[in-house]
């Protein structure tokens, strides 16, 4: 990308123009703060992102790196946090692959640190397969996003 003069302008060359000199084409980009609209994108493409490392972990069976994505104050549906830990490890350590495939993934960001996704989850394991729609709460901690809750139907 070949850049015209104006753009190779310093920044301390645009700070010491008239204001009327001073357009947006020589404007820095960071200056301003991102539109709503980006924001939303960016937290939405890596929400996406997370969630395809979540499903990648979980087929890998990397148990640690998995229950990595959960918050800390996650609690599931169903049962005490650590029966279905106990669960999930089972399923981890089972012989054979895990294969785990979502479709139809929305993602609606309730706040800037709070967002909802749905989708429906295919799992397919030797003894065990499911077809499921499923929603996940998500958090966002120092700068990351977790699994805040989860449910399906």
């Amino acid at each position: 990308m070949r850049l015209s003069a104006p753009a190779l302008l310093s920044t301390a060359l645009i700070c010491s123009l008239p204001v009327a000199a001073q357009t947006p084409a020589l404007q820095t980009p960071t200056a301003a703060p991102l539109p709503a609209s980006a924001a939303a994108s960016t937290a939405s493409a890596r929400l996406g992102k997370r969630l395809d490392d979540w499903a990648l972990a979980w087929q890998s069976k990397d148990g640690e790196r998995y229950f990595g994505f959960y918050a800390p104050s996650f609690q599931p549906t169903q049962g005490g946090l650590k029966a279905w830990r106990a669960q999930r490890r089972a399923m981890l350590s089972q012989p054979g692959e895990i294969v785990v495939r979502l479709s139809d993934v929305a993602v609606s960001l309730r706040d800037e640190d709070r967002a909802e996704i749905s989708f429906t989850q295919s799992y397919h394991a030797d003894r065990y397969k499911d077809l499921i729609s499923k929603t996940m709460g998500w958090v966002r901690h120092d700068g990351e996003w977790y699994i805040a809750t989860e449910s399906g139907r």
